[in-house]
């Protein structure tokens, strides 16, 4: 499968590559025929040689071996393919099957034998005899000899079966190979009262994949030529459904879950074939736009098989248990049958798919799909994420509530795909003892409102408000008495057990790489200990257990992990799904975030022809004797005019000594870091080498070069003359170059900056990492109270996750930073360390921003920091509206400040961290405020800050 996605990911990035490769598809359909051993193979044949075809799956084997072979894939398989081809063509009427009481199955075979014979014609395969042969034993075939299932029109009995067995005679007339569309228009015709207000087909119980298999079957008939009195009605329908069908598709390009046949690989298959049905319908009707839009849905659909399909063996339902087992499976699902199944639809997809449509490159907008009553199911779509509610369940396979929640890229089951119920019709290997979804435990559900990335819900008395947006979900539930919200967590495929952590307020959940994670407010988690089962796994059930009023969000994200030569390495800050979006969105003028752009170019260019500078080039040299090594003074210490000499200096704390200045180590440290990040983000944003080039240089210069690179400590950082030659808190000189480590990353790719660079860097940060953990200097900083403690944080965690050390960077967030907010948050919300200083708006401002740095860095790890509070109930969220009043309401400062209230873009960063957090909060009236309250002398213009290209969520 490794193929199949570097064709998805050459089809994304490279514009002048064919917009698709039909070859996708026989991809697929050899990868579901290879999925049998040969033994199983001989097994089925043997069992066909001794009972007959008894179902579809025989035939549809045969098939797609035949139609690989006809492409010039599996040529070993020729005399197999013969000998199962003859046994299928002798067995085609039906009749001697039915009074033995089997029921063959050709209702769904038919057409894949037809298309078999028709690839076979025309690539010569085999003589022309033989083929003749094989047309010879279909053509003479009356539709009542071949078609098991054959109900009266208006029968309740008269459902998706009677499609298939209309679209195989369309087939078969289409292949000149017998047919009677007298026998298709017949059930087509019929078939036009099962069609929903959405388009979507109803078979019983209206489960969903039945509904895409059926309208996938409608459409083959058309595809084979269908052109009846009922062609207009149908092709109404299908045009109905259109749009809804990519709304109801998840990001991770799943069909929804809901009712029989769900859960396994065919799924996917046959709503790729619908989509590329669309794509080419939608082409032929002259819409473009729309065409692209379905086109990038069948990729999204194929890809979500990646995985499955590289596991070994290879199983035909989603989970890992032993095919074998039929874990998962209803009874009629076993292998043999619905392996097979998922080459057939990928057939069709290879017949309906057009190479010259080119894959929309834009994100779905954000949706929300009421779906009929009949179908009972919400998607919600937004941000990356889906949900999936049922109001209605079908309680032999599923239960009401929320039943899925996935995210665009994770490992679709690492929350939850599809719930829990009681008595399954399907196999399991455990007892459920009762339904599990997330849920309330209403009996009923009724839609107060939605609309996009929202949804009220209520059972008549109680209310439960779902907001979903990129930063995951977040659900507020309400009643009249306590609450127990259900919580599935995911424990294990069958072969890989997740890493589960459950506390009173924080539930996580770690799988393939990405985390889970739920947090409670209004409440407590409860691990009850039960364990459920569904199609995918077993499922932990923990308990949300409030009062009257409880909220529950989640998010799932990937876990940092080691940089590797072959992917992008992680980011510490910034969120590479987010900057890639603002940068496909920089194609249009009209882009909020041009402004931005262009400023950070203008601002790049300047470092085209600057000086590169080295600790080298300071004009005082350390007590070591090496000018390799950083040292600076601390800038509030001046001499004691009490003292001939001066000495010891004395702090005066905010006046800046300009002796410290002639130390210049630390000025070359911080415009290193400025050009590093203006030419960082402009390289990724513009793909322009020369600015890579020059930051390659920069930091080759400053680190790496074995004669101007800075020694990888601080052990002479912020001297005090006459007191000490360096001291901890001299760590806080290199905060800003925390700050660039996501400017350097995003160089990666560019041909100036080569893996051995990358891997020299890696090693000086890894160097300087362990010197801060271990040495005294280091630890000194590591505890002081203040912004400077904040500050040590957030290097640690940047400069591991660049090392390709995530552990590290969440150990230090959830054993250090946490204990950080009972030192620093009073139960008034301020901070009085920071307070209490001469510069009192700059500190509080600067350790805010470096809090909202610490949340962003916690996202990208899976935490989210905004629910911590520390043992007075305080956290961030209040923190920060302590400090808005003196902003939005120009509250008067009363605390000593002889800098005046400076910083607007920190302000402004604080402000749009927390308004990305809280989206209710109003951002341009909190900008205003700024504009209004600092002296800054110009107007805050968010649209042209550089965060706006830094962290554009």
């Amino acid at each position: 499968m490794k193929r199949l996605l570097i064709l998805f990911i050459a089809l994304i990035v490279a514009p002048s590559l064919d917009a698709s490769d039909k070859n996708i598809y026989l991809d697929l359909m050899q990868k579901a025929v290879e999925a049998y051993t040969p033994q199983q193979i001989e097994d089925y044949i043997s069992t066909v040689d001794e009972g007959g075809i008894r179902e579809h799956g025989y035939a549809r084997l045969t098939s797609n071996i035949g139609i690989l072979i006809a492409h010039g894939r599996l040529q070993e398989m020729k005399p197999l393919f013969v000998r199962m081809m003859d046994v299928c063509m002798r067995q085609l009427p039906v009749a001697h099957l039915l009074r033995k009481g089997y029921s063959p199955g050709n209702d769904f075979a038919v057409k894949e034998i037809v298309c078999c014979i028709l690839e076979l014609e025309k690539a010569g395969t085999f003589p022309a005899e033989k083929t003749a042969e094989w047309r010879s034993c279909l053509s003479p075939c009356s539709a009542v000899s071949l078609y098991d299932s054959q109900p009266e029109p208006g029968s309740n009995k008269a459902h998706n079966w009677c499609v298939f067995g209309a679209a195989s005679e369309c087939a078969r007339v289409m292949a000149g190979m017998g047919g009677e569309i007298e026998y298709a228009e017949k059930y087509i015709s019929d078939q036009l009262r099962f069609f929903d207000v959405n388009g979507m087909y109803k078979d019983p119980n209206q489960p969903m994949v039945y509904d895409i298999v059926t309208r996938l079957q409608f459409m083959a008939a058309l595809d084979f030529g269908y052109n009846g009195p009922s062609r207009a009605a149908l092709e109404d329908n299908l045009l109905k459904s259109a749009f809804h069908t990519i709304e109801m598709q998840s990001v991770t390009g799943e069909i929804p879950y809901g009712g029989r046949s769900n859960q396994f690989l065919h799924n996917e298959t046959s709503i790729a074939a619908v989509f590329e049905y669309y794509a080419s319908w939608m082409k032929r009707r002259g819409d473009l736009k729309s065409a692209a839009r379905f086109k990038a849905a069948a990729l999204r659909a194929i890809e979500s098989l990646d995985f499955w399909l590289e596991q070994t063996p290879v199983t035909h339902v989603k989970n890992r248990y032993p095919t074998e087992s039929g874990y998962g499976c209803e009874r009629y699902a076993y292998f043999n049958k619905y392996m097979v199944t998922m080459g057939s639809w990928a057939y069709l997809a290879y017949r309906f798919a057009d190479d010259s449509i080119e894959p929309s490159r834009k994100e779905e907008p954000a949706s929300t799909f009421v779906m009929s009553p009949e179908f009972h199911r919400i998607v919600m779509n937004k941000g990356g994420y889906t949900l999936e509610f049922d109001v209605n369940a079908d309680k032999h396979y599923d239960c009401s509530g929320l039943g899925r929640f996935q995210r665009k890229g994770a490992p679709c089951t690492v929350a939850f795909s599809t719930p829990c119920t009681t008595k399954p019709n399907y196999r399991l290997d455990l007892v459920n003892e009762g339904p599990l979804s997330l849920s309330p435990g209403w009996e009923k559900y009724e839609i107060l409102s939605s609309k996009p990335g929202k949804l009220v819900l209520t059972n008549g008395t109680d209310s439960w408000e779902t907001r979903l947006s990129s930063r995951g979900l977040r659900m507020k539930f309400t009643s009249e008495e306590a609450i127990t919200v259900t919580v599935p967590v995911f424990m294990t495929d069958g072969e890989t057990e997740t890493a589960i952590t459950v506390t009173d307020k924080a539930v996580s959940v770690s799988y393939r790489g990405w985390t889970c994670r739920w947090t409670v407010k209004g409440g407590r988690f409860v691990n009850t200990g039960k364990v459920y089962g569904n199609r995918n796994g077993h499922m932990l059930r923990v308990d949300a257990v409030g009062g009257t009023e409880i909220e529950i969000r989640a998010s799932i994200a990937s876990a940092a992990a080691p940089v590797t030569a072959s992917g992008p390495s992680p980011l510490a800050l910034s969120r590479r799904e987010s900057l890639e979006n603002c940068r496909k969105s920089l194609k249009r003028k009209a882009s909020p975030s041009r402004p931005a752009y262009e400023y950070l170019l203008r601002k790049a260019d300047k470092y085209i022809d600057a000086v590169e500078y080295s600790v080298t080039m300071q004009t005082v040299t350390p007590p070591s004797g090496d000018k390799r090594d950083y040292m600076s003074m601390g800038p509030y210490w001046w001499p004691d005019p009490n003292k001939k000499d001066g000495l010891p200096y004395i702090r005066k704390d905010g006046r800046i000594n300009p002796e410290s200045k002639q130390m210049e180590a630390g000025t070359y440290l911080k415009k290193t870091c400025s050009a590093l990040q203006a030419l960082g983000y402009a390289y990724y944003y513009s793909g322009d080498e020369k600015y890579a080039a020059k930051a390659a240089r920069i930091l080759r210069t400053f680190f790496t070069d074995p004669k101007t690179g800075m020694n990888p400590h601080l052990t002479y950082g912020q001297c005090i003359p006459g007191r000490c030659t360096g001291r901890g808190i001299g760590l806080i000189d290199t905060k800003n170059l925390a700050n660039t480590v996501d400017a350097i990353t995003l160089l990666e790719g560019s041909s100036s900056w080569t893996e051995t660079d990358k891997r020299e860097l890696q090693e000086w940060f890894s160097s300087f990492l362990t010197w801060m953990l271990e040495s005294d200097i280091g630890k000194e900083e590591g505890i002081q109270k203040n912004n400077h403690g904040t500050a040590y944080d957030l290097q640690v965690c940047c400069y591991s996750i660049y090392c390709g050390k995530p552990e590290i960077a969440l150990a230090q967030l959830e054993k250090v930073s946490r204990g950080r907010m009972d030192v620093q948050f009073p139960a008034d919300a301020s901070q009085p360390l920071e307070l209490a200083r001469t510069k009192s708006w700059n500190y509080t401002t600067m350790n805010l921003s470096i809090w909202m740095d610490l949340t962003r860095v916690a996202g990208n790890l899976g935490v989210d920091m905004w629910e911590w509070k520390n043992s007075l109930g305080v956290g961030l969220k209040e923190v920060v509206e302590w400090f808005f009043p003196y902003i939005i309401d120009h509250k008067e400062w009363p605390y000593e400040n002889i800098a005046g209230t400076l910083s607007p873009s920190a302000i402004a960063y604080v402000a749009q961290t927390y308004c990305q957090r809280y989206p209710e909060a109003d951002l341009q009236a909190i900008l205003k405020g700024i504009e209004e309250y600092t002296s800054a002398g110009k107007s805050l213009n968010f649209n042209t800050l550089p965060l706006r290209l830094q962290y554009p969520d």
